[in-house]
């Protein structure tokens, strides 16, 4: 079972897509939590860190990065403990089991310990899955939509930035502005994809 103590009562999940610079990470009424190779964007503010790929393809992420996992000064959820890396713990999938299976991003895990832990506001910064890569379209971002549900109906405060999950017209009753919004979305998104890389980290429109 996880043994880390929150510090706020308010948590924020950061991407690596532009919106999180909107996010209040300079705010000590938030935890802030991370993930993967991008400390140099946030890291200095963050209390918990997420690595939960295994370690045989970390290669991707650089020597440098492994190298700084070894030395990560905040717990760090991983698969399990690694005794190179002291502050890794094992990320507690006991608290997953009264839901659904939806873990399609690290985002899912997150915010599954952010609703175990007790958060009553969870921040979701730089998580444009909407507008993302094929996989995250359609795979990770109905999963975060779960969890971002389940968030909800226990009664914690979901913050997105710019109305992320905002549909302006109400099906059926305004039908024709409904409709015309939808198809404006759908062609958008076709023109996005068929520009897109399915590589999500080498996407020009995240931060660097």
């Amino acid at each position: 079972m996880n043994q880390v103590v929150k510090t706020a009562d308010k948590v924020l999940i950061l991407g690596t897509t532009p919106t999180w610079e909107k996010a209040p990470i300079k705010d000590k009424t938030w935890e802030v939590w991370g993930m993967n190779s991008f400390w140099d964007a946030w890291g200095k503010y963050a209390t918990r860190w997420f690595e939960i790929h295994p370690i045989s393809i970390m290669h991707h992420e650089g020597w440098q990065y492994y190298k700084w996992l070894t030395k990560c000064p905040i717990p760090v959820y991983m698969k399990k403990h690694y005794s190179f890396i002291p502050s890794s713990i094992p990320y507690p999938m006991e608290i997953t089991k009264p839901y659904m299976r939806q873990f399609s991003s690290t985002f899912c895990y997150q915010m599954a310990l952010a609703i175990h832990d007790g958060y009553k506001t969870i921040g979701i910064y730089g998580v444009d899955f909407r507008n993302g890569t094929l996989r995250e379209r359609f795979v990770e971002w109905p999963g975060l939509l779960y969890w971002i549900g389940v968030a909800t109906g226990k009664g914690i405060k979901v913050q997105l930035p710019d109305d992320a999950l905002s549909h302006p017209y109400l099906y059926g009753l305004d039908y024709w502005r409904e409709l015309d919004y939808s198809r404006s979305r759908v062609l958008l998104g076709i023109y996005r994809i068929l520009k897109a890389n399915t590589d999500g980290a080498k996407d020009k429109w995240r931060t660097k």
